[in-house]
Parts: C-alpha cells; structure tokens; sequence
C-alpha cells in the first residue's frame, strides 16, 4: 500500500496502471488508525511492566498484545493500538524507546523473529 504521492506508486501508476487499486480503511474510530507494533528488547525482569507503564502514562489500551522471548534472550512485545497519526507514534516511539533495554520499534508487526517470539504468551 503506497501513499499517491509515494515514488513507487508514481512509476506505477504510469509504468503499470493495471495494477493500481485505490484504497481506504476505516478504523471506526474518526482520525485513528489501527496499527501493529512489535518492540524489541533484550529481555529483563519488568520489561512487560514498563512497556505497560508507557502505555498507561501516553493513555493507550492495546487491543491486542502478545509477548515472548527468542532463544538470543531478545524479547518481542507485539501490539495493536488505535492511533491518531503520525505525530501520536512518534510521541509513543519516543517514550517506549527511554524503556531499559528497548533497542528498537518496528510498525507493521514485521519484527525480525517475523513478530512471533519463542515461548510467547498472549493477552
């Protein structure tokens, strides 16, 4: 999915418009989006707990949130959230990035474990 005024959908849409589709969502929230997120960590006691508290301090439910850890010890915290565009994910980014051993956020849930951690749990 490419925004119109992407490069690539440009070069698309006049190299090969045939496969060009126009597309919207609807989140059913007026101005949000839903979105995944995977954060990366190296896992410690408490990590679930901060990123908690991260999300509680900024007022963010996740919708959806599956934990586990890799065999590396690197942790992956999978969530889905409503946002309301970019600037709220950079201020979510910025507060879950001072968590102690987040070393990374990934949108889409396209960590690279693809998301799905060894020994996951969800909720």
């Amino acid at each position: 999915m490419h925004r119109i005024d992407c490069p690539n959908m440009i070069r698309l849409l006049k190299d090969e418009p045939e496969r060009c589709v126009a597309a919207s969502w609807n989140s059913g929230t007026p101005g949000n989006v839903i979105m995944d997120l995977d954060v990366i960590a190296q896992d410690r006691s408490g990590l679930l707990a901060d990123v908690l508290g991260v999300l509680a301090a900024e007022k963010r439910s996740p919708m959806k949130l599956e934990a586990g850890v890799a065999a590396d010890n690197t942790a992956t915290i999978h969530l889905r959230l409503a946002m309301a565009g970019n600037s709220d994910l950079e201020r979510l980014r910025a507060a879950l990035m001072r968590v102690d051993g987040v070393t990374d956020l990934v949108r889409g849930g396209k960590s690279r474990n693809g998301g799905r951690a060894r020994n996951g749990a969800s909720a």
